[in-house]
């Protein structure tokens, strides 16, 4: 429903879309003053009158010229008689749909300024358009990337997605920080961008212990998609002077999920002990611990990193002795909605 009036009239614009064509009839209220404007309270005014008509910004033609709006802005082409259509107004106008996504995205690098392993092709989820009041479209919403500032090594960011979108990074950033403007459209109609930033992420530094010194760490950086366990890194510590048990640090490590299979991506780690450094035979010491929270690709939400935690003393050991350890990593299970690649990063360490 649409409120219009004249100096002469006070009018009520009943309508409905069918096929793709707006249809209205009238009906006149009352007479207003000789003034042009009326206010009209906001308890007539329904949703679809404050969500549509606010939007249409153009002049009246035809009897009802010189009309205005209850909230001073003017309709567009307006036949002059009852029981006809009103043209030249777009279906699916709504600038009340509002934009959303990730604002920001790391791309990572180890200390030495090296890419990250899954790193690129990277692709972000969580782009959708929200009609105001509304629930997010799942359809008809198509989605468009531009750099406003920065580039890249090689290929541009591209979308994807008829619904929610999808931003795929194609090659790394060549600067510190890219800036890109991420375009929904939808009935033929864009609307208001959302603004990305993607930022180079690089480790600190860690320092290089002699081998066999009492303290040894390393940083991390492994994808797994399997359920078998793979060595993520190797420690090779000697325990002190009346020393008998190593401490072994895996904090808070996170968890990135990639894929286009929306779901949670659980994880687990355990710690191993050569049997003897150099033998080859290793054996499980401590526990195996779970990925808390798991990893999340959400298409709708955007995905959201996990973090997982195996820290452990392992006692009984030689005082002035050399002892090789290793973290292993595995996705716990990889079936429906589990299933992906998940990059495990961050640094572990031994202290003998």
């Amino acid at each position: 429903m649409y409120i219009i009036h004249t100096d002469a009239s006070y009018q009520i614009v009943n309508s409905s879309y069918e096929n793709g064509v707006l249809t209205a009839t009238t009906s006149t209220m009352a007479s207003p003053s000789t003034v042009a404007t009326h206010n009209i309270p906001l308890s007539v005014l329904t949703p679809d009158i404050e969500m549509d008509i606010a939007e249409w910004l153009v002049s009246v033609d035809g009897p009802f010229a010189g009309a205005q709006l209850v909230t001073n802005k003017s309709l567009a082409n307006l036949d002059g008689t009852a029981n006809t259509k009103l043209t030249g107004i777009e279906t699916g106008v709504d600038v009340t749909k509002a934009a959303s996504g990730t604002p920001e995205v790391n791309v990572r690098y180890t200390s030495a300024g090296v890419l990250k392993t899954g790193e690129i092709p990277k692709t972000v989820s969580g782009y959708k358009l929200t009609p105001a009041g509304g629930t997010a479209f799942t359809s008809g919403v198509t989605w468009a990337v531009a750099i406003i500032s920065g580039s890249f090594t090689g290929a541009a960011p591209s979308m994807s997605g008829t619904g929610f979108g999808q931003l795929t990074l194609n090659s790394a950033p060549a600067i510190d920080e890219v800036i890109l403007s991420i375009t929904p459209t939808y009935n033929g109609r864009s609307h208001p961008p959302v603004t990305t930033k993607i930022k180079r992420v690089q480790d600190m530094a860690v320092a290089v212990q002699p081998s066999g010194s009492a303290f040894a760490t390393t940083n991390v950086n492994l994808s797994n998609s399997t359920t078998t366990y793979t060595s993520a890194g190797t420690l090779l510590v000697t325990t002190g002077v009346g020393v008998t048990s190593v401490a072994l640090t895996a904090a808070n490590m996170t968890l990135a999920a990639t894929g286009s299979i929306d779901g949670e991506k659980p994880c687990n780690i355990k710690w191993q002990r050569e049997t003897s450094p150099g033998s080859a035979s290793w054996v499980d010491i401590g526990v195996v611990t779970s990925s808390s929270p798991s990893p999340f690709v959400d298409a709708e939400f955007g995905d959201t990193l996990g973090s997982i935690t195996n820290n452990m003393s392992d006692t009984g050991r030689a005082a002035s002795t050399a002892y090789s350890y290793r973290l292993m990593y595995r996705r716990q299970s990889i079936g429906g909605p589990t299933a992906g690649s998940v990059v495990l990063d961050g640094p572990i360490s031994a202290q003998g």
